[in-house]
Order: C-alpha cells, then structure tokens, then sequence
C-alpha cells in the first residue's frame, strides 16, 4: 500500500509539472499598434528597398479582417479609445502623420520563435506582422506601403517589455507598439488583483531594433508626440 501512495504521489507531482510547465508557456497579452507614414517621405531619401513580397502562407488571423474570424482564431478586438496609444495616434494625425493602422487587440502568445503571422491591410498598408515571445515580445513586421510614386517593403523587428511602450523608425513607415500582460479577473482570489510591476513606460524615441539604429536615442523621431 506504501508503494501504491509513493507511485500515485509521484504521479500527481509529474501532472503538476507537466501543467506548470504549460501554463508557464503560455501567456495572454493586450497588444496594441500604431502604422503612420512619415510627414517627410517625400523628402527625396534614398535607400536600399527590401525586394519581394510579404510571406502570407501561415497566417492566423487578419487584424484588418472580420471580428468573427479572428475570435474564431483566440483573437478579441479591444476599443481603440481605451488604449495606451490612443493620444498619440491622435497627435501624430495632427503634426502631419499619415497614420494608416490604429489596432488594438488580445492574444495569446505561445512561447515560441516561429508563430503564425497576423495580416493587416489597413490605408496605404498591407502585409504581416508576427509575434514570437521569449524573454521579450519579439515583433516582426514586413509591410508594403503604396504610394504614388512606388510600392515599397518595410521589414523590421523589435523587442519589446511588457508594460513599455517601443518606437521602431523606419524612412517611410513609423511604428509605435505595446504589448501588456493580461490578467484574467476571474483568476485572481481574494479579491485583490495581481498584476506586473508598474514600469515607466520607455521613450518612443529609443529604437529597441538592434543591430540598426536610425535615430539618437535622445531625440524624439519626426512628428512624435511632444513629451511635455
């Protein structure tokens, strides 16, 4: 009967890790994401384009597409107007900015360097961006942007903190990202909510891009919100 207990105990330890080990990769985040063109594109630049097309075989959902196909894909829609980004989206619009995506979203994000793609065709924009997590939220973006005088590949990637808001610049296309932790009410007991640390969120200004980096990490990039 001893050996019984000692194997059953086992047995549920090894469930236990097994379910730990699961939960651990695995996490739910609130992901919102700001597309603009840039006020001075037309200042003449000239810089080598990525040739080719976005690779659209493994696409999960499209952010830009019907609200009950992406829900069908673990994918909920969140109100614009209660986002992180939501004033500089707002802002950028009025010093200029083209801002041709505004997206908020919740998603799982599986623990992993190679998860399906997101579409989003939205403005002047269309393509994929990816998500990948691992110490950080790893966002790979590969976009076309069409204007008058071309079509033209924007490719970049960017590591991102939970809770901190990332700028990543490009000639053409600017991008602002945050990624937050989601914290299910419903888990929390005792009435008390459990959520990260707070953290001051980062300046847009600093490019989490490496091993390029465009713009000084002092200086604001062009017609980002005024910090003051």
């Amino acid at each position: 009967m001893k050996n019984c207990g000692r194997l059953l105990l086992l047995l549920l330890l090894a469930m236990s890790l097994t379910i730990g080990s699961a939960l651990a990769a695995s996490g739910v985040y609130d992901l919102e994401l700001v597309i603009f063109q840039q006020p001075s594109a037309d200042d003449g630049e000239r810089f080598p384009e990525p040739s080719g097309e976005p690779d659209t075989s493994r696409i999960l959902a499209s952010l830009s597409g019907s609200g009950n196909a992406a829900a069908n894909a673990g994918i909920q829609f969140l109100p614009l107007s209660e986002g992180e980004l939501a004033a500089s989206a707002y802002t950028l619009g009025r010093k200029g900015a083209a801002v041709q995506a505004h997206l908020r979203w919740r998603q799982e994000i599986p623990e992993s360097r190679d998860n399906p793609a997101l579409g989003i065709r939205s403005g002047s924009v269309n393509g994929v961006i990816r998500l990948d997590r691992g110490r950080f939220i790893h966002l790979h973006t590969d976009l076309l942007l069409t204007r008058p005088d071309g079509v033209f590949r924007v490719r970049e990637h960017a590591r991102a903190r939970s809770g901190e808001t990332h700028y990543v610049d490009h000639p053409k296309l600017g991008i602002l990202f945050r990624a937050d932790r989601y914290q299910d009410p419903s888990a929390v007991s005792g009435g008390s909510e459990t959520t990260e640390p707070a953290s001051t969120p980062a300046d847009p200004a600093k490019v989490d891009n490496p091993p390029e980096q465009r713009a000084p990490a002092g200086e604001l990039p062009r017609a980002m919100p005024d910090p003051t």
